[in-house]
């Protein structure tokens, strides 16, 4: 399968998921549903800037084996991530989101990159009370809550 082929079938999916989060951000107020729908713009731009640039780089590649050898899709690693984030999405009603979201980040900062537990932990925990001080403290939005309620 070309790479063309690849991020196509990915940019697709991708925009399948953006398109359904947006839905559920029109149940939202208008100030809930800013910060998710500019995210969602955000990836919905980088999602088709990266099939452009797939498309570019296949109209200029002369040798499609050297370009398919060097950017190989470990398709193992992407199934488990996106199972990982259903996983996520299912248990955040159920236990709260100050618990799942660092399990969360921290399994899969762990599983995709190759920093150190304390830099892991330190990160994970970080970027969940900086979504606390965020929503909760600043914008008074509520999180799923779970056991914590």
């Amino acid at each position: 399968m070309s790479d063309l082929i690849k991020h196509a079938i990915v940019s697709g999916i991708i925009l399948i998921f953006v398109f359904i989060f947006f839905l559920e951000t029109l149940d939202m107020s208008n100030v809930a549903a800013r910060l998710p729908q500019l995210i969602i713009g955000i990836i919905t731009l980088l999602t088709i800037i990266m099939f452009i640039q797939s498309f570019i780089r296949k109209r200029k590649s002369t040798d499609t084996s050297e370009e398919e050898e060097n950017d190989q899709i470990n398709v193992k690693r992407v199934v488990l991530f996106a199972l990982s984030i259903g996983l996520y999405i299912y248990l955040i009603d159920i236990l709260g989101y100050f618990i799942v979201t660092p399990i969360f980040s921290f399994a899969t900062l762990f599983y995709l990159t190759t920093l150190k537990i304390t830099p892991l932990l330190v990160l994970s925990i970080s970027f969940t009370f900086g979504v606390y001080l965020i929503f909760i403290m600043f914008l008074n939005i509520p999180l799923p809550m779970g056991l914590l309620s």
